[in-house]
């Protein structure tokens, strides 16, 4: 290998390990990005799940006020 051979392929690792990084910083970007979506997913399902039950509960005790009123 010549000179301007390795000079070249210097360039060329040089460029594909700065791609490599780039395309590393830009996977665990996506990574945190779905975890956020994830955990957002779950806390509003928990937070429908609360919210049907106290819908629940606050039928339930209409039920039985009604009863008592009747």
């Amino acid at each position: 290998m010549d000179f301007s051979s390795k000079e070249k392929s210097l360039a060329v690792d040089f460029e594909l390990d700065g791609f490599l990084k780039e395309l590393d910083l830009a996977l665990k970007q996506t990574v945190r990005d779905h975890e956020r979506e994830i955990n957002q997913m779950r806390l509003d399902n928990k937070v429908d799940e609360y919210r049907n039950s106290i819908e629940f509960i606050i039928c339930k005790a209409k039920r039985i006020l009604k009863n008592i009123e009747d």
